[in-house]
């Protein structure tokens, strides 16, 4: 049996570090230990799926999805979760986009940083980082826009005004960006849930 059991703690850091490996473009390490390694898969698990909910604007399933990711956890884990959720999203957003994002979640987390770290001021943050992502990348389009566009006339001859700009890089974040990080974290929480 322990043969067994360490055959799959071997087959599960093995697993995890390929995952990292490929995500980062480098190879990682592989002398992990097995139970830290199930607990961060387990926290991977938890800040997907909140981060999968509060990105889609579900504000009736979000608080139940941080219910469940909180339940049977420390009670610090209110105050890891907005970390956490920030990282699994930024860890996912687009290249061009990482220096917005992340000047957005910075502002966030250091906001939650000096507050109660309570249940409900984690939902509170996790949700204003949903929306620092959103409003970030739709700044970031519309920034390369504007510059693209700079010579660029309507049907009438006018020049595309600024609120014309962010209102076409607005849709573009809600129709592409954001659904495209969605099904991201939800391809790579789907590779998690086999995972013990």
């Amino acid at each position: 049996m322990t043969d067994q059991h360490d055959e799959n703690d071997e087959a599960l850091v093995a697993r995890v570090a390929a995952r990292q490996a490929a995500h980062l473009g480098r190879p990682v390490p592989t002398d992990l230990d097995p139970h830290r390694t199930r607990r961060e898969l387990g926290n991977d698990r938890r800040t997907m799926a909140v981060a999968v909910w509060a990105l889609r604007r579900d504000g009736a399933h979000t608080p139940d999805v941080i219910d469940a990711a909180l339940d049977g956890q420390p009670p610090t884990a209110a105050f890891d979760l907005p970390p956490g959720v920030a990282g699994v999203i930024f860890g996912r957003v687009p290249d061009h986009h990482k220096g917005a994002v992340f000047d957005a979640l910075d502002a966030e987390l250091t906001r939650f940083a000096g507050g109660p770290g309570t249940r409900p001021f984690a939902e509170l943050c996790v949700h204003r980082i949903a929306e620092a992502v959103r409003s970030s990348i739709a700044a970031s389009i519309a920034a390369d826009v504007a510059e693209e566009w700079a010579d660029v006339v309507d049907d009438a001859g006018h020049p595309f005004t600024a609120a014309q700009i962010e209102q076409a890089a607005a849709g573009a974040t809600d129709l592409v960006v954001i659904p495209a990080l969605v099904d991201r974290l939800r391809e790579d929480l789907l590779a998690l849930a086999g995972t013990p």
